[in-house]
C-alpha cells in the first residue's frame, strides 16, 4: 500500500524543482559576482602594469640624464686635471729654470771673492747681484709653494673624479638593470594586453576606483619611494656642483700660476739683466781707470828713465871731477918741491887752493844731487811698483768680472751649469785681448767598461805554430786564434777585418806566444794606466814579398830601398774626387811637448785657435771631427813623436765608436790649414792615404812624407804604425811611410792643391840656447832601421806608457803621457805614481779656454 499521497508526490516535486531554481539564481549571481572581480582584476593589473611601464620609463630617463650630465662632468673634470698637471709640469720647469742663474750667480759671487783685497769693494754689481740672488731664491720659494698647492689640487681634483666615476659605474649598472626591466615589463604587458582584449564578456572597471583602492593601501611606501628618488637626484647634483667648484678653484689656481711663472721670469731677467749691467759699467769704470793707470805708470816710467838720465849725467859729471881734482893735487904735490926760497904763496898757489876748493865745493854739490836724485828714483820705483800693483789688481778683477760677464747659464744632463757665450767673449776680448775665460764646463770622457769574464789585470794568450810543422798542442789559424782573443777580451772585430788582408804569414820558426788583448786597468781618480801591448809581432813573418824587400835592403845597404820595389808612383787626387762618407770621425792627432829650452805655447795657441775659427767650422756636418793634443811630459828625455802617435790611435780605437769610420790625421803643431783643403782630411777610402804636408814641404827630397797626413785608423793597425825608439827628431815618417806602401799596401796620395797649408815660424820665445837634438844612432844604422820598416818594433809594440792626466773639453781633448822607457813588469809601472808636465796644467787651462771661442783669424784667410 503507497505510503505518500498524490499531493505529496506534487509538492515534494515542486519543492525539488524550487530549491533547483534557487541554486540557479544562487549560481547567476555568483557567476555575475566572479565575473566583476575578473573585470577588476584585469583592469588593476592593466593599470599597475601601465603604471609600472610609465614609471621605468621616467626612471630610465632620469637615470640617463644623470649618467650623461655625471659623464660630461667628470670628461670635463678629466680636461681640468690634465690641464693642473700641465700647469704644475710648467711650475716645476720654471722652478728647474732657476736653478742654473741662481748657480751662474753664485759662481759669479763666489768668483768676486777672490778679486784682491784692495779691489773687494761693494760695488753696485755686488748690491746687483745680492739683490738678484735674493730675487731668484724668492723665486724659488713661491714657485715651491705652488708646486704644493698644485700637486694637492690635483690630488682633490683626481679623487673627485674617482668619485665621479664610482657613481657613473653604479649608476651605469642600476640604470642597466632597469633597461631589462623596462623591456621585459613591455613585451609582458603586451601580452597581457593582448589576451585582456581578445577575451569578451565583461565590461571595464574604471582605473580611478583601483587607484583609489591602491593609494589607500600603498600611499606610505609610494611616499617613501618618491622621496628616495628626489634625494638620488639631489645627491648627483650635489656631486656634479662640488666637482664644479673643484673645477673653477683649478682654473682659478692655474691662472694663478700662470701669473707667477710670468713674473718671477721677469723679475729673473730683470734681476740678471740688472747685475749684468751693472757689472758692464763696472768693467767699463775698471777699464777706465786702468788707463789712468797705465798713463800713470808710463809717465813714470818716463820720468823714471829721465831721472836714470840725470843720475847718470851726475856720475858723469862727478867722474869730469876726478881729473880737475887730481891735477890740483898733483901740481900741488910737485909745487910743494920747489926750493925754500922759491916756496912761497904766490898767485899760482892761491889760484891751485880756489881751483881745488871750487872742485870739492861742486864734489859735495854733485854728490847730495846724485843722493838726492837716488832718493827721488827710488821713489818712483816704488810709486811704480804700487802702479804695477794697482794695475795688476784691477787687471786681476777686471778679468774675473769679463769671466763672470762672458758666462752664461744653462743646464747640461739635467744639471745647472755654465758656458762661454759665443756672443759676449768677442766684445770680452775687445775690452782686454789677454783676456782668458776659464772653461764652462768639462766633458769628461765615459769609462770603458769590461764585458764579460776578464778581469782588468787578465792577460789572454794564445799559442800560435806554424803550420808546416807538427806540435804537441792543437794547431789552429791565425784568424781562429784572434777570434777566440776578442771573444775572451770582449773587443771589437776591426784587428779581425785588418788582419784578413795582412800580406805576409805570421809566425816565426815554430812559432810564438802572442799576447792578443790585454786590457786597461782604472783607478778610482779615474786615472788611465795602459797595461797591455795589443799585438807584439804583428808584421813579424815571411814570404815571397818580405824575403825580396830583405835582400833588395841588405844587398843596396838602403833602409827605405822599398822604394825602388814595383810599387806605384803617387798619385794626385783633386778636391772633387775625394770620398766623404757621413758617418766617419775625424780625430786630428797632434803631438806636443813643452820644450824646456824653447817655449811653443804660442805655436799651440795659435794651432787651438785656427782650428776653433777657421778650420772645424768648414767640417762637413755629416762627419763628427775632435782635435787631440798628445803632450809628452818633460822627464829629460828626448822627443818621441812616433810613439806619442802610436798612443793617441790606440785611444782613438779603444775610445771612439767601433761601428764608424775613424780618420786618422796626423798633424804637426806649426802647421796651419785652409778651410779649402777640408776635402783632403776627410778623404775616406781603404787603401790611400793622403799626404796633405806635401803642399807646403818643410824637406826638399822627392820621397818627403810628413807634416799631416790622413788615413784610415784600419790602414793605419795593418801598417803597424809608428816605431817606437825613435828619440829625437827625423825619419820616424819614412818609416811610416814605407810600412803604409810596404805592408799596408796604401797608395800615397798627393793633394791638387799649390797652397792653402801654412808653416808657423820659429816665433816663439827662446828661453836660452838649445842643444842640437842629435838623432841617435839607430836612426840611421841600415840593419836596425829595416827593422822598423819590417815592423818589429810597431804600435802594438808599444812598451809601458802611462796616461798621467786626461782633459776633454768637447771638441778639444789633453793627453799628458810619461812615454818614459822602463824596465820590469808592467805592474811595477803601474804602481808608479808617473811623471807630471811642468806644462800639464797651464796648458790645460789654455786648450779649455778656447772651447767654442769665435776669434778673428790672424793668418789672413776670410
Amino acid at each position: 500500500m503507497s505510503m505518500h499521497t498524490t499531493q505529496e508526490w506534487h509538492q515534494h516535486a515542486h519543492f525539488n524543482m524550487y530549491q533547483a531554481q534557487h541554486t540557479h539564481r544562487k549560481a547567476d549571481r555568483q557567476q555575475d559576482a566572479s565575473r566583476k572581480t575578473h573585470e577588476d582584476v584585469t583592469a588593476e593589473n592593466l593599470t599597475m602594469y601601465s603604471e609600472l611601464h610609465s614609471t621605468l620609463d621616467q626612471k630610465v630617463k632620469i637615470s640617463y640624464r644623470l649618467v650623461e650630465k655625471i659623464q660630461q662632468r667628470a670628461e670635463s673634470l678629466d680636461q681640468s686635471v690634465k690641464k693642473t698637471k700641465q700647469s704644475h709640469s710648467d711650475l716645476e720647469q720654471a722652478l728647474h729654470d732657476k736653478e742654473a742663474p741662481l748657480s751662474l750667480c753664485m759662481w759669479r759671487m763666489e768668483q768676486r771673492e777672490r778679486r784682491p783685497l784692495r779691489e773687494q769693494v761693494r760695488d753696485t754689481v755686488e748690491v746687483a747681484m745680492e739683490v738678484e740672488k735674493a730675487t731668484l731664491i724668492d723665486a724659488q720659494r713661491k714657485l715651491k709653494d705652488s708646486v704644493r698647492r698644485t700637486r694637492a689640487c690635483i690630488q682633490a681634483l683626481e679623487g673627485k673624479l674617482e668619485e665621479l666615476k664610482t657613481d657613473i659605474q653604479q649608476k651605469a649598472q642600476a640604470l642597466s638593470v632597469d633597461e631589462m626591466c623596462l623591456r621585459t615589463t613591455t613585451r609582458s604587458f603586451q601580452s597581457v594586453a593582448d589576451k585582456t582584449a581578445s577575451s569578451a564578456g565583461f565590461s571595464r572597471v574604471s582605473p580611478s576606483s583601483v587607484v583609489s583602492r591602491r593609494s589607500t593601501r600603498h600611499d606610505v611606501a609610494t611616499h617613501e619611494s618618491s622621496r628616495n628618488e628626489v634625494q638620488r637626484q639631489q645627491e648627483a647634483v650635489r656631486l656634479n656642483q662640488s666637482a664644479v667648484s673643484r673645477e673653477e678653484a683649478a682654473k682659478e689656481l692655474r691662472d694663478d700660476n700662470a701669473k707667477l711663472i710670468s713674473r718671477c721670469e721677469q723679475a729673473s731677467v730683470q734681476a740678471t739683466a740688472k747685475s749684468e749691467k751693472a757689472m758692464k759699467e763696472r768693467i767699463n769704470e775698471n777699464q777706465g781707470m786702468r788707463r789712468r793707470l797705465e798713463m800713470e805708470l808710463r809717465e813714470t816710467h818716463n820720468t823714471i828713465n829721465d831721472t836714470k838720465s840725470t843720475i847718470s849725467q851726475t856720475k858723469s859729471q862727478i867722474r869730469s871731477l876726478e881729473e880737475p881734482m887730481e891735477l890740483c893735487s898733483t901740481c900741488a904735490s910737485w909745487r910743494k918741491q920747489r926750493a925754500t926760497r922759491e916756496h912761497i904763496l904766490d898767485p899760482v898757489t892761491t889760484t891751485l887752493q880756489e881751483h881745488q876748493m871750487s872742485l870739492l865745493k861742486a864734489h859735495e854739490e854733485l854728490r847730495s844731487h846724485h843722493k838726492s836724485e837716488k832718493t827721488v828714483l827710488q821713489d818712483l820705483q816704488e810709486r811704480q811698483e804700487r802702479l804695477k800693483d794697482d794695475l795688476r789688481d784691477k787687471t786681476a778683477a777686471l778679468h774675473i768680472d769679463l769671466n763672470c760677464l762672458t758666462h752664461e747659464a744653462t743646464h747640461m744632463n739635467g744639471k745647472p751649469g755654465k758656458v762661454i757665450s759665443k756672443n759676449r767673449l768677442p766684445r770680452a776680448l775687445k775690452v782686454d785681448p789677454s783676456f782668458v775665460p776659464s772653461p764652462g764646463h768639462t766633458f769628461k770622457a765615459p769609462a770603458f767598461k769590461i764585458s764579460g769574464n776578464m778581469k782588468p789585470d787578465q792577460f789572454v794568450h794564445v799559442l800560435v805554430y806554424d803550420y808546416t810543422r807538427k806540435s804537441r798542442l792543437q794547431q789552429c789559424s791565425l784568424e781562429v786564434a784572434l777570434r777566440h782573443a776578442l771573444d775572451a777580451a770582449s773587443e771589437s772585430a776591426e784587428f779581425l777585418e785588418a788582419l784578413s788582408s795582412f800580406p805576409v804569414q805570421l809566425g816565426i820558426e815554430s812559432g810564438f806566444i802572442l799576447p792578443a788583448f790585454q786590457l786597461f786597468s782604472f783607478s778610482e781618480s779615474e786615472e788611465i794606466v795602459f797595461l797591455d801591448t795589443l799585438m807584439p809581432g804583428l808584421v813579424r813573418g815571411t814570404g815571397p814579398r818580405r824575403e825580396l824587400f830583405v835582400d833588395r835592403c841588405l844587398d843596396t845597404g838602403d833602409p827605405f830601398a822599398e822604394r825602388s820595389i814595383a810599387d806605384e808612383p803617387r798619385r794626385v787626387l783633386e778636391a772633387k774626387q775625394s770620398s766623404v762618407v757621413p758617418g766617419t770621425v775625424l780625430a786630428i792627432l797632434v803631438p806636443f811637448r813643452e820644450d824646456e829650452w824653447n817655449s811653443r805655447q804660442p805655436q799651440l795657441q795659435a794651432f787651438v785657435r785656427h782650428f776653433q775659427t777657421q778650420f772645424l767650422p768648414a767640417v762637413p756636418s755629416d762627419v763628427e771631427a775632435c782635435v787631440m793634443i798628445l803632450e809628452q811630459v818633460q822627464d829629460g828625455s828626448n822627443f818621441n813623436r812616433g810613439k806619442l802617435l802610436n798612443v793617441g790611435a790606440r785611444w782613438c780605437r779603444s775610445r771612439l765608436c767601433s761601428d764608424k769610420d775613424i780618420i786618422l790625421c796626423l798633424h804637426d803643431v806649426d802647421m796651419l790649414p785652409d778651410p779649402s783643403l777640408m776635402p783632403f782630411y776627410c778623404h775616406c777610402k781603404q787603401g790611400e792615404c793622403v799626404h796633405v804636408g806635401w803642399i807646403n814641404r818643410k824637406y826638399d827630397y822627392a820621397s818627403f812624407f810628413g807634416g799631416v797626413c790622413t788615413l784610415l785608423l784600419s790602414d793605419f793597425l795593418v801598417a803597424g804604425g809608428f816605431p817606437n825608439n825613435f828619440w829625437g827628431w827625423g825619419r820616424e815618417d819614412d818609416v811610416l811611410h814605407s810600412r803604409l806602401r810596404l805592408l799596408g799596401r796604401c797608395s800615397v796620395l798627393l793633394p791638387a792643391m799649390e797652397d792653402g797649408l801654412v808653416m808657423q815660424g820659429p816665433f816663439f820665445e827662446k828661453k836660452q840656447e838649445k842643444p842640437e837634438e842629435v838623432c841617435p844612432r839607430q836612426h840611421s844604422d841600415n840593419r836596425i832601421c829595416l827593422q822598423h820598416v819590417l815592423g818589429l818594433d810597431n804600435i802594438f809594440d808599444t812598451p809601458s806608457f802611462k796616461v798621467v792626466d786626461q782633459e776633454d773639453c768637447g771638441w778639444l781633448s789633453h793627453i799628458l803621457v810619461d812615454l818614459s822607457a822602463r824596465q820590469g813588469s808592467f805592474s811595477e809601472f803601474e804602481a808608479d805614481g808617473g811623471l807630471k808636465g811642468s806644462s800639464a796644467r797651464t796648458l790645460a787651462k789654455l786648450l779649455k779656454a778656447f772651447e767654442d771661442v769665435p776669434l778673428r783669424d790672424t793668418f789672413g784667410w776670410e
